[in-house]
């Protein structure tokens, strides 16, 4: 049920989303914010950096919200992503992570692959998908955004799946995909505005230009 109330709200939200390819999600107007900065790759102070502006973003984006849901793709084997680890579903209470959806399924990546006609089809591979909704002060933020920092930087605990943040009675969201940034997005300006106006020199250079239109 948590499964199909979550793509429920997808499709009312973000409509074209869908939990089977990652790739698929998000909002008509997304932010692309800097969080690594000019600091040295493979630092603790590059760390300290994107986990701080990480931190800021998140709690700016929901600073409203009671609930909210969050979307993870834990991908199965090491050849794509890299050796998977278990550190993001430690930080949870063991009686809160039992009442989150858990189920491997068979997930469309952002690669391609060759069939056998020579035709580009988008390469397929296993998942291990969790799904929760939960308050947002049951959610370890510093622990989670410094995880999946940790990743790339080579520093532990890492976090090597790929979470999605969503507003529960919005059309907001938030990911953050590593060090070096964070997406921040919805259908709607009125939603995200002032975290556009106030963060707006956090901004990747072209995304600043893109989505200006939308908020004059």
């Amino acid at each position: 049920m948590l499964r199909e109330n979550f793509q429920k709200y997808l499709n009312e939200s973000f409509p074209g989303s869908s939990i089977d390819t990652e790739h698929s999600i998000g909002g008509k107007i997304g932010l692309r914010f800097e969080l690594g900065d000019d600091f040295k790759n493979g630092t603790e102070e590059r760390i300290e950096n994107s986990v701080s502006k990480a931190k800021v973003l998140f709690n700016n984006a929901f600073d409203k919200s009671d609930k909210i849901w969050f979307l993870c793709y834990n991908y199965l084997g090491p050849d794509l992503f890299g050796e998977p680890t278990d550190y993001f579903y430690q930080l949870f209470p063991n009686n809160i992570f039992l009442s989150f959806y858990h189920s491997k399924e068979t997930v469309t990546t952002s690669f391609f692959e060759t069939n056998e006609h020579g035709e580009s089809i988008p390469e397929q591979t296993e998942a291990l998908i969790t799904i929760g909704l939960l308050q947002i002060n049951q959610i370890k933020i510093d622990p989670i955004f410094r995880g999946i920092a940790n990743r790339e930087m080579g520093f532990k605990p890492d976090i090597s799946q790929s979470v999605f943040f969503f507003d529960f009675q919005s059309d907001k969201g938030f990911h953050m995909y590593d060090d070096r940034g964070c997406f921040v997005w919805s259908n709607t300006p009125k939603e995200i505005k002032t975290l556009f106006e106030e963060r707006k020199d956090w901004l990747v250079d072209d995304c600043k230009e893109l989505v200006a239109k939308y908020f004059k």
